[in-house]
C-alpha cells in the first residue's frame, strides 16, 4: 500500500497525541496528599500507636 502525504500526517499527529497522553496522564491522575490534622495525630498517637506497639512491633520491627 502507497502512504500518501495525508497518511502520513494522521500517522504522525496520531502517534503524537497518543505519546503526549502516555506521558500527560500519570502527572494528571495524581492524587495530593491529604492533609494530617492535629486531631487525627493525636487519635493516631492516643488510639493507635499503643496497639501497634503492643501487639505489632515485636515481630514487625527492625531490632
Amino acid at each position: 500500500m502507497i502512504s500518501t502525504p495525508r497518511t502520513r500526517i494522521v500517522r504522525l499527529l496520531s502517534g503524537s497525541i497518543l505519546l503526549g497522553l502516555f506521558l500527560v496522564g500519570p502527572v494528571l491522575a495524581e492524587e495530593k496528599p491529604a492533609e494530617t490534622s492535629p486531631e487525627g495525630v493525636q487519635f493516631f498517637e492516643n488510639k493507635i500507636r499503643p496497639l501497634l506497639v503492643e501487639n505489632c512491633y515485636g515481630c514487625h520491627s527492625a531490632g
